[in-house]
């Protein structure tokens, strides 16, 4: 049913749905609401910079699950008390708690982060006399406070007990290894005549996955890439390798800017004629005109300059518009940033903040001349420029047979 909400509270995309008609929670503000949409009250969760909009519900309705930057609270809803202590992930600043999900029986909590890291945790009663459960409190507890504040330490804990205390804890959950699910974007492990994916290491700059900015960049750009995967991958029917990736930047009179190049070494390659070059690329800021080029070095010593259009070849992650029309720029590899979450904190952040990069075909308008290096540029309008992720070579017709022959 319509429910409803100030300006203050979340996209619709965050609503949990309680059972048997008994409402709803808008994770973001952490609002339930009843069966007729009007606000009954707001749990005490943490504050909004430390959460994402992740949540789940227990089958039951009873627990709510909510996302932090670096772990899960998790509420019992009617009481609006924690349950327990929230649970803590060593996780680095890049990466976030992305998905939350109950076990159908309620026994177990597991999620996911964004750069795919899985984690679990038991949900139990503790069947325990009081006394046994705040003697168990004390003995965890690191603020030096004691028993009852007064600044005692614990009882040393008898051999018999201290047997019962490790005979409780049953250890590590077991791992269970899930079948690997097929990912449609990957490409075939067989040659492919059509295309020849370079390995761009040699003039890499970049780890695209991990945070590539420095402290004094404003703002941050350009983000990490954590969902990005390794390897041979397929985007809008091009076989692309990742790896590494060279980030460029055309302003060199910006000192924010001068940890990147205007221009990458040259990637030598074996001279050969190739028909077109496609290149997977990130724009991290609208450019008027030129966003990048693509530099071919013949054999016989002559250049080509290849164009990087905006609007043509590419658009900004920022231009929504653009990415939603099928007559512009091609989408490539589709995927999340995760750097601006701890600087930002961005509660809606994760994969609703979409990295979209684009398959750039370039044409060689002399395919029968042999190139034997590639450089890859930035127009002086770009701050940051474009973040060249692959590159893959379209062999002439002449050579295809020659490409399939390798291994």
């Amino acid at each position: 049913k319509p429910i409803g909400r100030s300006d203050s509270v979340d996209g619709d995309l965050a609503l949990l749905t309680l059972p048997h008609e008994r409402g709803a929670i808008e994770i973001g503000s952490a609002s339930v609401f009843d069966d007729r949409g009007v606000a009954k009250k707001s749990l005490a969760a943490p504050d909004m910079k430390n959460r994402v909009n992740a949540g789940a519900l227990s089958p039951d309705g009873n627990l709510l699950a909510l996302g932090g930057l670096d772990g899960v609270s998790l509420f019992v809803i009617d009481r609006n008390q924690r349950l327990v202590p929230d649970f803590k992930l060593a996780i680095p600043n890049h990466d976030v708690v992305q998905q939350l999900a109950f076990a159908p029986d309620g026994s177990q909590l597991i999620g996911r982060s964004m750069s795919g890291r899985w984690f679990q945790w038991r949900i139990a009663a503790d069947a325990r006399p009081v006394a046994a459960i705040e003697q168990d409190l004390h003995l965890r507890d690191f603020t030096n406070q004691g028993l009852n504040g007064q600044v005692k330490s614990a009882p040393p804990l008898s051999a018999v007990l201290r047997r019962e205390l490790r005979a409780a804890d049953p250890g590590p959950t077991p791992e269970r290894s899930a079948a690997a699910a097929p990912n449609a974007n990957a490409a075939a492990p067989v040659a492919d005549a059509r295309y020849e994916p370079l390995n761009l290491d040699a003039i890499a700059n970049v780890e695209p996955r991990t945070p590539m900015n420095r402290m004094a960049r404003v703002p941050p750009r350009p983000q990490s890439l954590p969902t990005l995967p390794h390897g041979l991958q397929r985007y809008d029917g091009v076989d692309f390798l990742l790896g590494r990736a060279v980030q460029l930047s055309g302003t060199p009179q910006n000192l924010l800017n001068t940890e990147f190049p205007a221009r990458s070494p040259p990637l030598r390659i074996t001279p050969q004629r190739i028909a077109a070059i496609d290149a997977l690329v990130l724009q991290l800021q609208t450019v008027t005109g030129d966003a990048g080029a693509v530099r071919l070095r013949y054999a016989d010593g002559g250049e080509w300059v290849l164009n990087i259009l905006d609007g043509r070849d590419t658009f900004s992650y920022w231009d929504i518009a653009a990415m939603n029309n099928p007559a512009k720029p091609r989408i490539g590899w589709l995927g999340t940033y995760a750097t601006a979450m701890h600087g930002w904190g961005l509660a809606d952040a994760g994969e609703v903040a979409a990295m979209p990069s684009n398959v750039v075909h370039l044409v060689n308008p002399e395919p029968e001349r042999p190139v034997a290096a590639i450089s890859l540029e930035a127009p002086p309008t770009a701050s940051p420029g474009l973040l060249f992720l692959a590159l893959t070579l379209e062999p002439s017709r002449s050579d295809r047979a020659a490409v399939k022959s390798k291994p």
